[in-house]
């Protein structure tokens, strides 16, 4: 996936823009994996968009996982779950 991103990074980066990984379910949305692509990429443009909504099964772990991804998160959608 860092591989994938990548030059998606770096596009965004020459015109000024950030890349939020978004949690939408599955590998991809889960906190620990997103966070890994972001170490891996080492890219300052590079954030997480973490949306409760699509966080049901994460909710026993939440704390842990607020505070795994506040380094790295740049929006943190509340939907009244």
């Amino acid at each position: 996936e860092a591989a994938r991103i990548k030059p998606i990074a770096e596009a965004a980066a020459k015109i000024g823009c950030t890349v939020g990984l978004y949690n939408h379910g599955g590998w991809f949305g889960e906190p620990e994996n997103q966070i890994a692509i972001i170490e891996t990429l080492k890219m300052p443009n590079v954030g997480i968009v973490y949306n409760l909504h699509h966080g049901h099964s994460q909710l026993d772990r939440l704390p842990e996982l607020i505070a795994k991804m506040k380094p790295y998160l740049l929006a943190f959608n509340l939907n009244g779950m």
